[in-house]
């Protein structure tokens, strides 16, 4: 079976946690890990990332504490983070927001409200761009 790498999910919107945690359900192969802060969600990448294995990241850009701009600030600034492929699932649509997004790196940017099926496609092809390097 061809390994798929776990997706974390990592919004501090309760509704849009739940709408996104039901929807992943489907895929019962891919394991999802959901945190309501950036402070867990980021605990929850370190161990992935200090072991070295491959992950994909749903985030959200603006939340309390700490936020998805620090996260990726925080993922720019060391090369064990290489292996982390992220998605932004933002309410910003601002050009700035955007571009220093991309200046931090993100692999696709996707505006709330989104469809869950635009949101699936992403990480498919994250997931086949991953089976494809690792044969």
């Amino acid at each position: 079976m061809i390994e798929q790498l776990p997706v974390i999910v990592i919004d501090d919107d309760e509704l849009q946690l739940q709408l996104v945690e039901r929807a992943m359900q489907r895929f019962h192969d891919i394991s999802v890990s959901i945190y309501d802060n950036g402070i867990d969600g980021l605990s929850r990448i370190n161990e992935l990332a200090d072991a070295g294995q491959s992950a994909i990241v749903v985030l959200d850009l603006q939340m309390p504490q700490i936020d998805g701009f620090d996260i990726l600030r925080k993922m720019a600034d060391d090369d064990k983070y290489a292996c982390v492929h992220v998605i932004i699932l933002s309410t910003s649509d601002e050009p700035a927001d955007i571009a220093l997004a991309r200046k931090l790196g993100f692999n696709r940017y996707l505006v709330k409200p989104t469809r869950h099926d635009v949101l699936f496609e992403k990480i498919d092809e994250i997931q086949k761009l991953y089976r494809k390097k690792s044969n």
